[in-house]
């Protein structure tokens, strides 16, 4: 047998998307009415009828494996050979300890285009296993799904999915795990994908009966629209692109004394992590109808992340950001910078003991209060420790500024439980709910990836027992409405992907997730970190970062939305 071996990859590098490409299913025997496909093996390229289709992804097949090794968005490798009634998908897989993502590993069934069909997804950093109908990306397309799964990285799973009439049943490691009965689709294409992973396939086989030809089967473009009608809100303009420049990452947004709108990220970057990315800041000066090009406004000449801004009670604006790599320089660390005039100049950086992407906030006594990692656990030994704090190379702190963010000193620790997880509260946001009272919510970098709260009493001098929202997503931002509702928005970076708010009308006792809107919808899971400001109005701009089109990097993107029922006099 002539060996053989071919990466699917994008002739453009620069690009993660590739386009469509092929390779094939060696080895198959296809009688008349039942299709097995019984091995993945290294042979020549046989007709294009009997042809693997790729999506994305960078795909290789090898001594009889298939990987798929880009850890970002949801490469797909369609089987284009026949169309199966009533089939049995069986597969091993490993996922492979890559990215920050899901990391997980998919089977598809019954596909009738690369949107349309049953799509199985076993995610082993949140250790579930769901069911969707459709695809994937939307909202309400899941059937069912099971917590609890422990699946780790670097080890072989085997998974098996069998339709029979409309009944579907999901087995990892021949243990039946999901029942369903759905008829939607009853016949079509099977295939794998990956989901922010690298995952290497083996030992598939698919039986079933032979179907109609699927000579109709097509790109769907992801879905990347909301319904600009729902319960809680309206949206103005649906999301859209605002800046480009390269790679644009983790915004935040203010309004200026001038009543310009100021969003600050970290842009011109290659990558999510690289060595230069800059903190930037783009202008609306006619309340987000425009926006002005990427506006470098400092550069260290390392990898500067994470940009947040605000507008002080002074009129001052000041904007924080922190350093990832090269790590262990002299620059490493996290710092300020401010104008004082509507952002047109700024001064010199000045170093925060603490850090947090959305940065500070302005409280009613005057003081600034700056509540994050201290210091960020990239920059400790080792890094992003996520044990118990008891044996932390980093703390989680409150600082304050009383001089309008030109010094800084620390006046608490946060009292993370002793036998809770550090990077459980990640990524932290406050809110100044009445003169004294405090609302901070934390990121949970740990399953089930719900938002911590606490709250402080005494100006953040010392905080309550926090407990778990019901809120799912990261990292929060957090802001009081002119109607003294508190609105919080956070990006979830699994299927369904996109942005999304909620809003607590009783400054944060509850939060009415059974009304969360969604503001925005992605493709894939390199995005989010959304913020929040509420213009002269009444009206809402959230800006965050995602990319507009599969194989394009991230823009800075925003969605203008209003809330239903807020009483006039609020606006």
């Amino acid at each position: 047998m002539t060996g053989f071996r071919r990466d699917v990859r994008n002739a453009d590098q620069s690009r993660r998307w590739s386009g469509l490409c092929l390779l094939v299913l060696a080895g198959l025997a296809i009688p008349p009415r039942v299709l097995r496909a019984e091995e993945l093996s290294d042979a020549p390229l046989i007709p294009p009828t009997a042809a693997w289709t790729f999506l994305g992804g960078s795909w290789t097949i090898s001594h009889g494996s298939l990987e798929q090794t880009d850890d970002s968005g949801q490469p797909q490798a369609v089987y284009r050979g026949a169309s199966v009634a009533d089939p049995t998908l069986q597969v091993r897989f490993r996922v492979n300890r890559a990215g920050n993502g899901v990391q997980a590993a998919g089977l598809i069934l019954n596909a009738q285009d690369s949107a349309r069909g049953y799509f199985i997804h076993f995610d082993t950093r949140f250790d579930q296993v769901i069911l969707f109908r459709g695809d994937i990306m939307a909202d309400g397309n899941e059937i069912t799904r099971k917590n609890q799964i422990a699946m780790d990285p670097d080890r072989w799973y085997t998974a098996r999915v069998q339709v029979r009439a409309g009944r579907i049943e999901v087995y990892l490691d021949h243990k039946l795990l999901l029942t369903a009965n759905d008829r939607t689709y009853a016949e079509g294409l099977v295939g794998l994908y990956t989901s922010q992973g690298s995952v290497e396939f083996s030992d598939l086989k698919v039986t079933g009966e032979r179907a109609a030809a699927t000579s109709q089967w097509n790109i769907k473009s992801a879905r990347m629209s909301v319904a600009t009608d729902q319960e809680l809100a309206t949206i103005l303009e649906p999301q859209r692109v605002l800046c480009r420049q390269g790679y644009i990452g983790w915004p935040s947004i203010a309004l200026a004394p001038n009543g310009d709108l100021i969003a600050a990220f970290s842009g011109d970057r290659t990558g999510h992590i690289s060595e230069d990315g800059k903190t930037q800041i783009s202008r609306s000066s006619n309340s987000g109808k425009t926006w002005s090009p990427a506006i470098t406004i400092q550069d260290l000449r390392i990898d500067d992340r994470d940009a947040g801004i605000i507008c002080t009670a002074k009129g001052t604006m000041l904007v924080s950001w922190f350093t990832g790599p090269p790590y262990g320089t002299d620059r490493q660390g996290h710092y300020v910078i401010r104008s004082t005039d509507n952002g047109k100049t700024w001064g010199q950086p000045i170093r925060t003991p603490v850090t947090t992407p959305h940065g500070p906030i302005q409280l009613s006594d005057g003081r600034l209060l700056f509540m994050g990692q201290r210091p960020h656990s990239s920059h400790t030994t080792p890094k992003d420790y996520n044990g118990t704090p008891d044996g932390s190379p980093h703390k989680v702190s409150i600082s304050e500024s009383r001089d309008d963010g030109l010094t800084w000193k620390i006046i608490a620790d946060f009292p993370v439980p002793a036998g809770d997880r550090m990077l459980s509260y990640d990524e932290v946001h406050a809110v100044e709910t009445s003169p004294g009272r405090l609302v901070a919510l934390f990121r949970d970098c740990n399953p089930p990836d719900q938002l911590r709260q606490s709250e402080s009493a005494d100006g953040g001098a010392t905080w309550s027992v926090p407990h778990t929202t019901p809120m799912q997503g990261h990292p929060p931002h957090v802001i009081r409405l002119r109607n003294g509702w508190l609105l919080a928005v956070y990006a979830r970076r699994r299927p369904p992907f996109g942005q999304y708010a909620c809003i607590s009308r009783d400054l944060g006792g509850t939060w009415d997730v059974k009304k969360e809107i969604k503001l925005a919808a992605a493709f894939e899971g390199d995005m989010g970190y959304p913020a929040s400001v509420q213009i002269k109005d009444g009206s809402i701009w959230t800006v965050y970062y995602q990319a507009e089109r599969p194989g394009e990097p991230p823009a800075l993107m925003g969605t203008h939305w209003t809330l239903k029922d807020v009483p006039a006099t609020s606006r």
